[in-house]
């Protein structure tokens, strides 16, 4: 049930991450869309960079909503991947460990 809420939560995390970085492109910060987009891809700090710069500019972009949806959305994401996490990692150390043994025979 929690990995379904993970689910949910993280891909509503994402679309309003889309949403601030087409905000960006919209209001003709191409440099910064493009940062942010490929921080994404590379590390997943793209998150951050879209949370700091959507604050710094929500007046001015007119996204004071959306930036709280996402804010909230960002945290609850945080908080389900720290409770799921030493599930999750016991669950991938089991499979690294017999793939291990698989390779070894």
């Amino acid at each position: 049930m929690i990995e379904i809420l993970g689910y949910v939560v993280g891909i509503a995390t994402f679309v309003c991450f889309v949403m601030i970085v087409v905000k960006m492109f919209q209001a003709g910060n191409t440099g910064l869309g493009i940062v942010t987009i490929i921080t994404f891809c590379l590390c997943g700090i793209g998150y951050f960079v879209a949370l700091i710069f959507g604050w710094l500019n929500a007046s001015k972009w007119n996204i004071k909503t959306l930036m709280a949806i996402y804010t909230v959305l960002f945290i609850v994401d945080l908080g389900l991947v720290g409770y799921t996490f030493p599930e999750n990692y016991d669950k991938f150390q089991k499979q690294f460990k017999e793939s291990m043994e698989q390779q070894k025979r």
